[in-house]
């Protein structure tokens, strides 16, 4: 076979900074609003409480002359407890307000769980179909094969490196939550430049372990298809690892055109 004219390709030189190849814009920045927590709506809905507490005593002390006795104080509990249509009715949409922010911090949490995860799936999402065969020509992937690859990557690369990075994103999306507030949506942190430095940092790790391409992909092909139970085709891999290093495939040679011929460049093989 001869000779690759291709010369090495390395994030930190011939693909370029960070900054060669981020996407070319940023989203807006607006630190205006702030999403109100579950804990801040408890908070208002116990001050709404003792706000109208606090009304009800006072009007109580002024027809006795500036002064409660306990006698007026409980009186001042009973009516509360009493609670006319109209406070109810404040209490019920303070309740739902309360419901509602409790249930989006508890999906925020979940998600911020697996950011790394949303990082990498962001790559070939636009791959995804809900058919499991693969047609010949097409360039779709099996929706379950994202899942699968996520049971790859450790034994590719090892479970301290995808610890290390998902506490990197996680740390990443933290920070774009407090910046963003209500209008945190996770295209900020797919863009950001840091989430970018990761994924080419996964990559780089990924291709070294690939250096043996069509043995590691028989490999991927047994994981895949006992962890997802779908009949997986050397060319979904090629397609998912396609997608996986486009960025950098983008920025190569236009003869390198496959994650097969990148990864042979960057390993200093013969290119296919």
């Amino acid at each position: 076979m001869k000779k690759s004219s291709l010369q090495p390709i390395r994030p930190s030189s011939k693909l370029g900074s960070s900054a060669d190849l981020r996407h070319s814009t940023r989203p807006p920045r607006n630190t205006a609003k702030l999403v109100s927590s579950g804990p801040q709506h408890c908070a208002m809905m116990a001050n709404f409480t003792a706000d109208m507490f606090a009304a009800l005593s006072i009007e109580k002390a002024k027809a006795n002359g500036g002064s409660l006795s306990v006698h007026d104080i409980e009186a001042v509990c009973t009516a509360l407890k009493t609670t006319p249509p109209d406070l109810w009715s404040d209490y019920r949409k303070h309740f739902s307000t309360c419901v509602e922010a409790a249930i989006a911090d508890k999906n925020i949490a979940i998600e911020a769980r697996t950011p790394l995860r949303r990082l990498i799936t962001s790559t070939f999402a636009h791959r995804f179909t809900d058919s499991p065969k693969y047609q010949p020509g097409s360039s779709a992937l099996p929706r379950k094969l994202g899942s699968g690859f996520f049971s790859v990557l450790p034994r590719l690369i090892g479970d301290e490196n995808i610890d290390q990075m998902s506490k990197q994103c996680s740390e990443i999306i933290s920070s774009l939550q407090r910046e963003y507030g209500i209008d945190f949506s996770w295209s900020h942190f797919f863009h950001h430049d840091e989430s970018l430095e990761i994924l080419d940092e996964l990559r780089a790790m990924v291709a070294e372990k690939l250096d043996d391409f069509d043995k590691r992909t028989e490999w991927m092909i047994g994981i895949l298809s006992h962890e997802i139970q779908v009949q997986v085709s050397t060319r979904h891999v090629e397609i998912l690892l396609d997608s996986f290093f486009q960025r950098w495939i983008e920025h190569s040679d236009p003869a390198v055109g496959s994650a097969r011929n990148l990864i042979a460049v960057l390993n200093n093989k013969d290119s296919a």
